[in-house]
């Protein structure tokens, strides 16, 4: 089951990085991953734009996977989802310095 979250989400973040806009320049990334050779990973992703910032991190242990990743506007509003996926289900906190009044 955890193994499949993580296809999944790697799924959506190969669809989601197909939708970025070719105009936008990268100013710089950072990526890194860690394997124990137990299938426990870890794996981090910072990505900084001139228009916008996102990370990724996630670890998987025997329990489950847990992480954050979130990003950033160039008009100051951020993102943050801080999850956890384990034998209880999937679960999500997200914080926001956003309105919650759509424009």
């Amino acid at each position: 089951m955890m193994k499949m979250l993580s296809v999944l989400f790697a799924l959506v973040a190969t669809v989601c990085a197909g939708l970025t806009s070719p105009a936008i320049s990268i100013d710089s990334t950072v990526n890194s991953r860690a394997e124990n050779g137990l299938d426990n990973y870890r794996f981090a992703h910072d990505e900084k734009h001139t228009t916008d910032s996102s990370f990724h991190s996630e670890a998987d242990n025997p329990w489950g996977v847990i992480g954050p990743y979130g990003l950033a506007d160039i008009d100051g509003r951020q993102r943050v989802v801080n999850y956890v996926a384990d034998k209880l289900a999937f679960r999500a906190s997200v914080k926001t310095n956003e309105s919650a009044i759509a424009p």
